[in-house]
């Protein structure tokens, strides 16, 4: 089942990190292990990305990814993500990192749920089916224990998502990523663009908006951007608040009706 997460607004600190990064908290720590999910399900999901594009390390951290994978084949990859600013941030900011990291556009295919519909639907599980996926990403669309995401023997499926759900309340086969778990309780789009953001260079610059649209979308317009979550004051002077807002209004309208 599909439930909103909570908004955060903690207290004031005077310490910023740099877009993207996550800032310090007012003690000076680093920030919590597990924040924005807990730290095994974030780093299989960086392996899981890097299974089948053809990247070149860019850092430390992405050069060990690289040796925990176990392919770098390319092949035909479904996104199906919530159809709000949050989930089509988080589609958008994943199918950026995917072509970043070698993966050719023409083997990626966005599946949008049709109305009244979810991913658990035999009439989905159908179309997505018929689609021949390998590896399948679920973004932003709440989870329940379910059939396998797609009819097809050996694909992958990953699930990367902010509301609440057990253990077992994951589709049959599938790997996840939740932040439901590690309050405060991040977007799908900011966990989504935190999970991808060491695996290229070029992420932040091209990604750090989204990550902010799909977080005001959820949380909020009004939304403080305050530890634990990442410094994104560049981000939103580059862009300004006013028009990220706008965007979030104009892609949440027709989804406020459905």
């Amino acid at each position: 089942m599909k439930r909103l997460a909570s908004s955060f607004t903690g207290p004031q600190s005077p310490k910023r990190a740099r877009i993207g990064s996550l800032a310090s908290d007012d003690s000076g720590e680093t920030p919590r292990a597990n924040w924005p999910a807990k730290k095994e399900e974030i780093e299989a999901a960086r392996r899981f990305i890097l299974e089948w594009s053809d990247p070149k390390p860019h850092s430390e951290l992405f050069a060990r990814l690289l040796i925990l994978s176990s392919a770098t084949a390319k092949t035909r990859t479904l996104i199906v993500p919530d159809k709000d600013a949050d989930g089509l941030a988080s589609g958008s900011i994943l199918q950026q990192t995917l072509v970043l990291l070698g993966l050719p556009s023409s083997l990626i295919i966005t599946h949008l749920i049709q109305r009244g519909n979810n991913i658990h639907d035999p009439s989905e599980r159908t179309a997505m089916t018929k689609l021949s996926p390998s590896y399948v990403f679920v973004l932003d669309q709440g989870s329940r224990r379910s059939l396998p995401v797609v009819d097809i023997p050996n694909h992958r499926a990953l699930i990367i998502d902010h509301h609440q759900a057990a253990e077992d309340e994951f589709p049959s086969g599938s790997q996840h990523v939740t932040a439901c778990n590690s309050p405060p309780i991040a977007t799908s789009a900011l966990l989504t663009y935190l999970i991808c953001h060491p695996l290229h260079p070029a992420i932040e610059e091209q990604c750090a908006w989204l990550a902010v649209l799909g977080t005001h979308g959820d949380l909020g317009t009004n939304f403080k951007w305050q530890p634990p979550f990442p410094d994104m004051g560049h981000v939103l002077k580059r862009y300004t608040r006013k028009r990220l807002n706008d965007t979030v209004s104009l892609i949440n309208a027709p989804h406020s009706s459905i």
